[in-house]
């Protein structure tokens, strides 16, 4: 089979134009859903939360009560070395029901948490004060 290079050249433009075009309508798909409240996320993975049935993420009280703590434990200092020994030695287990906890995670769910307070997704200012009532600091 001989294909010249122009045709060769020809079709890795037409795949390009395609991938942007692909590209450009999921970044569409998630604008459009962030402004509407939706959220992109891993809710079965998201210690606190849960996707309600409009896909507007939903405070879970029992897990909330567990984010509270991390983040309390956090505000004052602790690493999060600290805060895993705490939350094993208290016998509480992650969203994934597993009784050791994993440094990153606890980083990264304190990171989401704080992102999230800021507005990230949008998040109501009532649901803000659910999760964190006591802190004193400021989320924009």
């Amino acid at each position: 089979m001989n294909i010249s290079n122009s045709m060769i050249d020809q079709l890795v433009a037409l795949d390009q134009a395609e991938s942007h075009f692909r590209s450009e309508n999921i970044k569409f798909g998630i604008r459009h859903r962030m402004r509407s409240g939706k959220t992109v996320l891993n809710h079965t993975q998201f210690l606190g939360y849960t996707k309600g049935p409009d896909g507007i993420l939903q405070i879970v009280p029992e897990e909330a009560e567990v984010v509270r703590k991390i983040f309390e434990l956090y505000i004052r200092g602790n690493g999060v070395r600290r805060i895993k020994r705490y939350l094993e030695e208290n016998g509480i287990k992650t969203v994934t029901g597993k009784a050791e906890w994993n440094t990153s995670t606890i980083g990264r769910k304190t990171f989401e948490l704080v992102q999230r307070m800021k507005g990230s997704a949008k998040v109501k200012k009532e649901n803000r004060q659910a999760v964190c009532p006591s802190s004193n600091m400021k989320f924009g």
